[in-house]
């Protein structure tokens, strides 16, 4: 899955983001990243965004190994 996120204008500061899923070994394992390309990338440190990258991925990694999902751990599951 891939999307592409913009800052005002087209090609201004645009990033590409996306999740891969790849089966190795029995197990599934999450590739997440994203691409920053535009005339205002010189502007921003992109790299400032791991933290937040690193963050999301603990958090839906705790959520599959539980085993729930976002319908259960709310109490909408039926």
């Amino acid at each position: 899955m891939r999307w592409l996120g913009r800052l005002f204008l087209p090609h201004a500061l645009d990033g590409e983001h996306y999740f891969i899923l790849d089966e190795r070994q029995g197990s599934t394992y999450l590739i997440h990243g994203e691409g920053f390309h535009g005339v205002l990338l010189g502007f921003i440190d992109a790299k400032r965004f791991g933290a937040d990258f690193e963050r999301m991925n603990a958090a839906l990694k705790a959520r599959v190994e539980a085993g729930q999902s976002p319908r259960e751990r709310s109490g909408d599951a039926q």
